[in-house]
């Protein structure tokens, strides 16, 4: 591609060019801008309680309408001894899915070395 006077545009042309695409596979795959993502994580001391934990933040965040991707693994381990499960919330209405997270928070019934921890718009999936 040849810019004005016959010269190929700089960096920032084709960084625009870029950036047009990558909003094109963000809109085609539901990611943000386009959609609100939350990452709700389930700790606990045996992996049995955390599956189960991430299970019943899942079923709460679907009974409010959103798409939940999960549970599954956390690759991070979190602190030593600790089990880690992990749902995704994906909408496109950004209430929907804070509403969702709350519910999600308060899913299961606090018992000692567990708890559910949500990271609205998460930069990356650990």
């Amino acid at each position: 591609m040849q810019g004005r006077g016959g010269q190929v545009p700089g960096p920032p042309v084709r960084l625009a060019g870029q950036g047009v695409r990558e909003l094109a596979v963000r809109r085609e795959f539901g990611y943000p801008p386009y959609t609100t993502l939350a990452r709700v994580v389930a700790s606990s001391g045996d992996r049995e309680g955390a599956v189960r934990l991430a299970g019943q933040a899942a079923e709460a965040a679907r009974a409010c309408g959103v798409e939940v991707l999960g549970p599954a693994p956390a690759r991070d381990g979190g602190r030593r001894g600790t089990v880690r499960y992990q749902c995704v919330l994906r909408a496109a209405d950004g209430r929907a899915v804070r509403a969702a997270a709350r519910e999600a928070l308060g899913a299961a019934p606090a018992k000692a070395g567990s708890r559910i921890t949500v990271e609205m718009d998460p930069q990356e999936f650990r």
